[in-house]
């Protein structure tokens, strides 16, 4: 179970979240996490944003998960996911 919201809770089987389903595609796909990077905002996406070696949760999302998740993005209302692709491909692929 995972609060995403004040008024909305998501119910699922154990086991069965974002992370797991990014790790199951990774294995099909042959991508590796550390290869992978993900954008969050909210507690039904914490797995998948620990999951990916670059894990970025936006900077409008639930504060709480900023201890677990390595990276910040911009708020989504920033084109926050935009902003930091740019930059990493202005980086040639490197997240620093």
């Amino acid at each position: 179970m995972a609060v995403a919201g004040k008024n909305w809770v998501d119910v699922m089987n154990p086991g069965v979240h974002k992370g797991a389903a990014l790790a199951r595609v990774g294995k099909l796909l042959g991508i590796p996490a550390a290869s992978m990077m993900t954008f969050g905002d909210t507690y039904n996406d914490a797995e998948m944003l620990t999951t990916a070696k670059y894990g970025f949760l936006m900077e409008n999302g639930s504060e709480p998960l900023r201890q677990k998740v390595p990276f910040l993005a911009p708020s989504h209302r920033e084109a926050g996911v935009m902003q930091v692709l740019h930059r990493v491909l202005a980086q040639n692929g490197c997240v620093c």
